[in-house]
């Protein structure tokens, strides 16, 4: 049966539940231990419920609705990792269908060494159910052996991301590894000035033991209580404090909320706080991930002495870079973004359900804040300051600071991470040209089959990666963390810095650098016979330039022809991108060019990239390019992606007179894969990156206040004159020493 569900919390004690069926929908709201709720049976017919609540813990149970368990679970990890919760303990469930509550007994609780929660509990008059779930509260199991009932979340580990999983996680340091051996001491809400007179407010993890203990920081634009519960005690019962911190202008924090504007002081501010504390031994390291791991390297820029050591997860690179801009384009996931910022502060978990294509089509772009629905006011100042504006956005830049940082790294990124060229531009530029030995010997970085939610599950969408793709990472950022902060020799800084992992192989590789040594990058040079503009027409790609009869192709591409993809937009863990795009219409605005099947297994990891040869009839145009691989089941997925829009492709505004060939190079970020024998490859360049990108009007107009978008003729030259041509990272291995492709008669 298909459902959705939905939750939310007031901080309060308050929440509401609502989930929708075939059959009907419950929408319920608790508070003061008083429910109310509205009952339908799908065919028009509702009546309304109320009743008291008497009992610890309630929570929303509505039979083996995904949302229930995940409900309840993140109440019982906050009352476990507090110590507050015991094995017999009568705890409540409210049934809002039944108008009652229901009485259950918790029958055990556990917690392994990778994070993994188990709970069984005791319905009357005697059901057992056993559910398992990650330190972030998600169901990964479901059993009700009475029931002979077995329900695994998607893609999940079949047990756990165990020690033995992944080459990643293996090895004798683990038995060095800091144990969970101290009981934890919780502060909440402490007051920690900054040096502006704003007050920013943290949670407490210690010890519970004197002392003087290295420092973990997680500094969040997302409820501080939310990484507490993944990480707080997680890293104190090995022996550190963690400090949990809402950014400013978040939550319970003081100041307004702006990205990235005051991320460097307040971080360095908080260093220092920690440092004077008297349970601080002055040795501090920071974690998280997204906007968790971007605050990180802007405290790394402040050089403050106390931060030794970072884990930055999915983290971005500068903001011209890919987010709000990539290419010169902007990136309307910031939109989304700011919605979903604005979602939590009404008390939402999760990304609101909306009509994002329709809404991102929204003009003058001025205009997309109001029909989103965010109140976040960078969203209009970033649409008004572009990415060339160096007065704006140099400060607010990290990467021109990077050889100055004092800091070890552990980069982790995933080949479907929509943040993914942060670690894969940091981790070599601090690798070569780190300030000290220390801080070049400190970088490591991992890359797996990923999206942003990184590191889940080991399928995404109906491609399945194998089960060494999930990796014990709690292990490894203990390891890491143990090194840095307390100088424990765990041999970490003497192994190869690099774990990649190889998509159609489904193995990882343990390599000395990034690019992977010996990367020869292989151009692949386009041509057409004609009609380019269809799947499996005359557009080729191959060895030769300049090879087809035609010596460009021409891309009619109207602005306001917006195919609808029907995309979901709350799928963080990435199982759209290795869906098949072949089940989209192929549309003449698209220009494909195929590769004859391969003579043999080939690896291609590292960084794409293509240079193209263009020209419009128009003022400005964009440019997207993919790499797709065709295999031989007859399906077509995304190997590499990037976009340049042509006024920014040196960097600077320099508009592209209508007529005259520019010279694009469009990054198409990394990707890691193996190819089989008779599998092809597929170059699609297209002007268009909508929904994901703000179209071009073509009238090189302010982004923010463009209404008219006009029509264009963007011409792609592909002659021995003009070789447009995409750059492949192939990487030799005993099996598949280069790239060769089957003659073509």
């Amino acid at each position: 049966m298909d459902f959705t569900c939905t939750l939310t919390r007031d901080g309060k004690g308050g929440r509401t539940w609502s989930v929708e069926t075939e059959g009907g929908s419950v929408a319920a709201s608790f508070e003061g231990g008083h429910v109310t709720a509205e009952l339908s049976d799908g065919a028009d017919q509702s009546r309304e419920v109320a009743f008291d609540v008497e009992g610890e813990l309630p929570f929303f149970f509505e039979n083996l609705v995904f949302g229930c368990l995940y409900e309840a679970g993140r109440d019982l990890i906050a009352r476990a990792e507090a110590d507050d919760l015991k094995d017999g303990a009568t705890l409540t469930a409210i049934l809002a269908q039944a108008g009652r509550t229901l009485p259950f007994t918790l029958k055990s609780h556990a917690r392994d060494e990778e994070g993994i929660w188990t709970f069984t509990i005791l319905f009357p008059p005697g059901l057992d159910m056993t559910w398992t779930c990650g330190e972030d509260a998600l169901p990964i199991t479901i059993d009700v052996p009475a029931q002979k009932l077995e329900v695994r979340r998607e893609g999940a580990a079949p047990d756990g991301p165990g020690e033995g999983r992944s080459p990643v996680c293996r090895g004798p340091w683990r038995a060095k590894l800091s144990q969970p051996t101290f009981e934890v001491e919780t502060e909440e809400a402490v007051e920690v000035p900054m040096r502006d007179g704003v007050v920013l407010v943290v949670d407490l993890y210690r010890p519970a033991a004197e002392g003087k203990y290295p420092t973990i920081l997680i500094r969040t634009p997302y409820d501080r209580h939310n990484e507490g519960l993944a990480n707080g005690a997680r890293f104190a019962k090995r022996g550190y404090a963690v400090v949990v911190q809402d950014v400013r202008g978040r939550f319970d924090s003081g100041g307004e909320f702006f990205p990235l504007i005051h991320e460097m002081e307040d971080g360095s501010d908080t260093l220092d706080w920690i440092a004077a504390q008297p349970w601080s031994d002055g040795k501090v390291g920071m974690i998280g991930a997204s906007y968790v791991g971007w605050v990180q390297w802007y405290a790394a820029k402040s050089r403050n002495p106390h931060l030794l050591a970072i884990i930055p997860q999915v983290s971005p690179p500068d903001p011209d870079q890919n987010i709000p801009y990539e290419g010169g384009a902007f990136l309307l996931g910031s939109a989304w973004w700011a919605s979903a910022l604005t979602y939590m502060d009404q008390g939402g978990f999760g990304i609101p359900e909306k009509d994002y294509e329709t809404i991102l089509a929204t003009l003058p772009l001025s205009d997309l804040d109001e029909a989103i629905g965010t109140d976040q006011p960078f969203l209009d100042v970033w649409l008004s300051h572009p990415p060339d504006d160096e007065e704006f956005w140099g400060p607010q830049r990290y990467q021109n600071a990077l050889e100055t940082m004092n800091v070890a790294a552990l980069h982790l990124t995933g080949w479907y991470d929509g943040d993914q060229p942060g670690a894969l531009q940091n981790f070599p530029v601090l690798r070569r040209h780190g300030a000290t030995e220390r801080v070049r010997t400190g970088q490591f970085l991992i890359v797996g089959p990923w999206g942003h939610g990184f590191n889940l599950v080991t399928k995404l969408g109906d491609v399945d990666f194998g089960p060494e793709s999930v990796i014990d990472r709690s292990a490894v950022e203990v390891r890491f963390f143990d090194h840095y902060l307390k100088g424990i020799d765990n041999g970490v800084e003497r192994e190869k810095p690099v774990w990649v992992f190889v998509m159609g192989e489904n193995a990882w590789h343990n390599e000395e650098s990034w690019p992977l040594p010996g990367t020869r990058f292989t151009p692949l040079y386009l041509s057409s016979e004609g009609d380019a503009t269809r799947r499996g027409g005359g557009g080729k790609v191959g060895f030769e330039k300049g090879k087809g009869s035609e010596a460009s192709t021409t891309i009619a591409y109207d602005p306001m022809d917006i195919p609808k993809l029907g995309l979901d937009w709350t799928d963080v863990t990435g199982d759209q991108a290795t869906m098949d795009v072949n089940a989209y219409p192929d549309r003449a605005d698209d220009l494909e060019f195929d590769s004859a099947p391969l003579a043999a297994p080939v690896e291609l990891t590292g960084p794409f990239e293509a240079l193209l040869y263009v020209r419009s009839d128009v003022q400005d145009a964009d440019f997207v390019v993919s790499i797709l691989k065709l295999g031989l089941d007859g399906s077509a997925r995304r190997i590499a992606t990037g976009i340049q829009r042509m006024r920014y492709r040196n960097g600077k505004d320099d508009p592209v007179p209508p007529g005259e060939v520019a010279t694009l190079h469009v990054d198409c970020w990394a990707s890691g894969i193996r190819l089989a024998k008779g599998e092809r490859l597929r170059i699609q360049v297209t002007s268009t990156g909508f929904p994901g990108y703000a179209r071009n009007s073509g009238t090189l107009e302010p982004i923010a206040d463009a209404k008219r978008l006009l029509p264009a003729h963007n011409e792609l030259l592909h002659s021995a004159e003009y070789p447009s041509q995409v750059i492949l990272p192939v990487v030799p291995r005993p099996d598949a020493p280069e790239l060769r492709f089957e003659e073509q008669r």
